[in-house]
Order: structure tokens, then sequence, then C-alpha cells
């Protein structure tokens, strides 16, 4: 309870929409930006502020900066 959760491949959104209640914070994520556009619209519907979806591939992204 309380916690920020990160869901890593949130595919729609549904693990982080059915704890939304008990969460501080959630951030998912997912390389397919279809499912990240579904994964917005169920928690605008459904009211869910403390929900956020964004497209990131973790398999092509860089993950740090290079000097």
């Amino acid at each position: 309870k309380g916690k920020t959760v990160l869901d890593l491949g949130s595919n729609q959104g549904g693990m982080l929409s059915a704890i939304a209640h008990k969460i501080k914070n959630g951030v998912g994520l997912d390389y397919d930006a279809r499912m990240v556009n579904v994964s917005n619209k169920i928690k605008e519907h459904r009211n869910q502020k403390n929900l956020q979806f964004y497209v990131f591939d973790l398999e092509n992204e860089k993950l740090h900066q290079s000097e």
C-alpha cells in the first residue's frame, strides 16, 4: 500500500489497473504503442490519475548515456 509500482511489459495495463486503489503511483512500460494507447484510454475511463503508461522498448533503447 502507498508504494510506487513499475510494470515492465504492461500490455493493456491490467495489473496496474487492478491495484490502482492500493498504490501511490503506477508506471507501465510496453514496446507496443497500441497497447500503451489502450492502457491510457482505460485509465482515463476509470479516472485512475495515479497511473501512467509509456512506450519503451527495453531491448532497443539505451539505458545509459554514452560519454
